[in-house]
């Protein structure tokens, strides 16, 4: 893009950036790459007011700062937007739209940092390090199903069923039943957060939150009747305790775990898997060494994070970012991939480098929502490349996949095979 000279004005450079953004917050899959525009923005016009008048933020410290700031920024003013106004007539659709506000995601402090403390027990280091054994059991299964094929899928194949597996047996959720709520949690994660959901995708995503609901009002239900050694069961006691968990916070609490569960990590080994099949040197190098894992993970969460962006925040007063105001009720929007790219914090940082250190990504968020779930994520991102660089051969791309439309940066697919010898 000509941003002075040439034929065009430093205006006009301008006014067709707004316009890239503009499609881009509609639909991101018509940029398989959109980081020269998050480039762009970042120099140009780092706090930028959409024509739908959204805020988007680029810059790593802008972000790192509206994530970190619960008082003047909320999540919980912004979600109650994105479902409309709780129809009078359809009690179970009202349900439904509540239990979807008060997913964890979509909740501030207080109410937030209650419920996180309800399961942090189940993440934190101790009890994370017991599921290992249980792991790469289910990794060492998971890769034999593929070994001496020609081709599969890696993302539907290896990168799914681990965390669906292990998120399943951690809840205590017949893993049986998942085609039923992955169905649902897949068109809620589909819907597009940077506006209000309208039209047939607001009717789908209705539709999936009611069905969300009584699925696990019905597992909490059985809980209360049969108590097991699982964390349905820590969350429905908790709320019989008196830690003043209502319905609609129990089950958004279970749906936002048992979704984060296994998206992130999920996505996190495909979109890792495809850096590296997109670098050979960088996949060398990880086959050699085994022990680049841990800095190679966090490469993988800052160059092709899952997240593309924070959930929309409402702001509650004019808040000032460096020489712009924002109005009190607007929406901002933090763009994780664009923070994980700015040179003022990452040198070079549109290469792709395993070794890199003091990595300061913001792949799992910042703040008080910084993910619950990471140590687990990367435990079985660890243990599935572990599996995959010892007992399979050099794999290669045999297909190029496509960006899914949604608000995760997410591949519709991940077809490989081994490399020709």
């Amino acid at each position: 893009m000509v941003i002075n000279g040439g034929d065009g004005s430093a205006s006009d450079a301008l006014d067709d950036l707004s316009a890239e953004m503009e499609a881009y917050l509609v639909d991101p899959s018509m940029r398989d790459n959109p980081y020269s525009m998050f480039a762009e923005l970042r120099k140009l016009d780092p706090i930028h007011h959409s024509k739908t008048g959204v805020w988007v933020i680029t810059r790593y410290e802008d972000v790192n700062a509206l994530l970190r700031d619960g008082q003047r920024w909320s999540r919980w003013e912004a979600a109650k937007e994105e479902l409309g106004e709780l129809p009078v007539d359809e009690r179970e659709v009202a349900d439904g739209i509540e239990t979807v506000r008060h997913l964890m995601l979509n909740l501030d402090n207080p109410d937030h940092a209650r419920i996180r403390r309800l399961v942090a027990s189940a993440f934190v280091p101790t009890a994370v390090a017991a599921w290992k054994p249980r792991i790469e059991e289910v990794t060492q299964r998971l890769v034999s199903s593929v070994k001496g094929k020609s081709e599969f899928n890696l993302l539907q194949d290896l990168a799914f069923p681990l965390p669906e597996l292990v998120i399943c047996e951690l809840m205590g959720v017949p893993v049986e039943d998942h085609v039923l709520w992955k169905e649902w949690i897949d068109v809620l994660s589909a819907a597009n957060r940077l506006h209000q959901i309208e039209g047939d995708d607001l009717v789908r995503v209705r539709k999936a939150a009611v069905e969300l609901t009584e699925y696990f009002g019905e597992l909490c239900y059985r809980r209360r009747q049969h108590p097991q050694d699982d964390l349905v069961t820590v969350l429905v006691q908790a709320e019989s305790e008196g830690e003043q968990l209502n319905e609609h916070e129990l089950i958004g609490a279970i749906i936002n775990i048992i979704g984060g569960g296994h998206e992130t990590t999920a996505n996190l080994v495909a979109n890792g898997m495809f850096c590296l099949l997109q670098h050979p040197d960088q996949y060398a190098a990880l086959r050699a060494d085994p022990a680049l894992t841990a800095t190679a993970l966090d490469e993988m969460l800052r160059y092709e994070s899952p997240a593309r962006h924070g959930l929309p925040r409402q702001s509650m007063e004019d808040v000032r970012i460096r020489d712009t105001v924002i109005p009190a009720g607007s929406i901002g929007i933090t763009f994780f991939n664009s923070a994980n790219r700015d040179p003022e914090i990452f040198e070079d940082p549109d290469s792709f480098d395993i070794t890199r250190g003091d990595n300061r990504h913001i792949g799992f968020g910042s703040g008080a929502h910084f993910c619950l779930g990471h140590r687990l994520a990367r435990l079985e991102a660890s243990l599935m490349f572990d599996a995959i660089f010892r007992e399979l051969p050099e794999l290669v791309l045999l297909e190029q996949p496509q960006w899914k439309s949604t608000w995760l940066r997410v591949l519709d697919a991940l077809y490989v095979g081994p490399a020709s010898e």
